[in-house]
């Protein structure tokens, strides 16, 4: 009798323990398992950069991203504010000499001579092809005042809070900004300085007297629409650029800040950008 009442409760616990659990899995929230479909609708990526980001290049609106809003040094990222003050210049065909300061400044990229004539239109090629910091130095002091009034101008009409540009060409550690912030400086030159970064997707670049091959990992991609590398020991490797995804739909936007590996976190923020399109609610616009 005793063991057929112990059998009875038994059932009856089990049937009981069954029907609440069914309550709770009905009652948990949906977004367990949205989370689950995004989870399997996309993969994580795995980027050696402390801040990154994949941006909307219409908008510059960061769709994902990790850092976004850290303030961390941007390096030869400076070279595209440097560029775009020269072609806002009225100066900007101006005929100047190369100083000995110009070429004392670190690193020897843009084979500038001593004395040559040049304006700083035609310094926008080794600055953004061959990343020069000899050309950053010469525009910068030769523009002189003009350089810091645009720089100003052009954060302040922008909103770039946390973006300072201090020296031309990047190699100070004060030059710093965003993953947010690039992003949408970036838009903003894809809209209206278009040529700044047609400059930047040119292979080489021949004068008269020498020629310019572009240094950039971003075109090691046929997809590489326009950007900018750069390197420093405090910013590590850093890029600001766009590549057109496979499906010929439009342009993915990356940002990347403290990279060990740009080639390597380039391929995988463009792979992670084009799973989600689909998802996304701003870049499936």
């Amino acid at each position: 009798m005793f063991s057929k009442r112990v059998l009875t409760y038994g059932i009856f616990s089990a049937l009981l323990l069954g029907i609440v659990a069914s309550v709770v899995l009905m009652t948990l929230p949906s977004q367990q398992y949205i989370s689950k479909e995004k989870k399997d609708a996309h993969f994580a990526p795995s980027v050696t950069a402390d801040a990154w980001g994949v941006f909307d290049v219409g908008t510059g609106e960061v769709v994902e991203g990790k850092n976004i809003d850290h303030v961390k040094p941007i390096a030869s990222i400076t070279k595209l504010f440097t560029g775009e003050v020269v072609l806002m210049s009225a100066h900007k065909n101006d005929v100047f000499q190369i100083t000995r300061a110009d070429i004392d400044t670190e690193g020897r990229a843009g084979k500038l001579v001593y004395g040559e004539s040049v304006s700083p239109y035609e310094l926008l090629y080794p600055l953004l092809l061959e990343s020069s910091n000899d050309a950053a130095y010469a525009i910068k002091r030769y523009l002189g005042v003009e350089y810091a009034t645009t720089i100003s101008s052009i954060t302040e009409s922008l909103s770039l809070n946390n973006t300072k540009i201090y020296d031309g060409s990047g190699l100070s550690a004060q030059n710093v900004s965003t993953v947010r912030e690039l992003a949408r400086y970036y838009a903003h030159l894809k809209l209206d300085e278009p040529h700044l970064l047609d400059i930047t997707q040119v292979d080489t670049f021949i004068t008269d007297n020498t020629g310019y091959v572009n240094n950039n990992p971003g075109r090691a991609f046929n997809s590489f629409s326009g950007g900018k590398q750069g390197f420093t020991d405090e910013a590590e490797r850093t890029f600001v650029g766009s590549f057109t995804d496979d499906s010929s739909r439009g342009e993915i936007g990356i940002v990347l800040l403290g990279s060990a590996d740009l080639r390597s976190d380039i391929q995988e923020l463009q792979r992670f950008g084009e799973s989600i399109r689909d998802s996304s609610d701003i870049m499936a616009q």
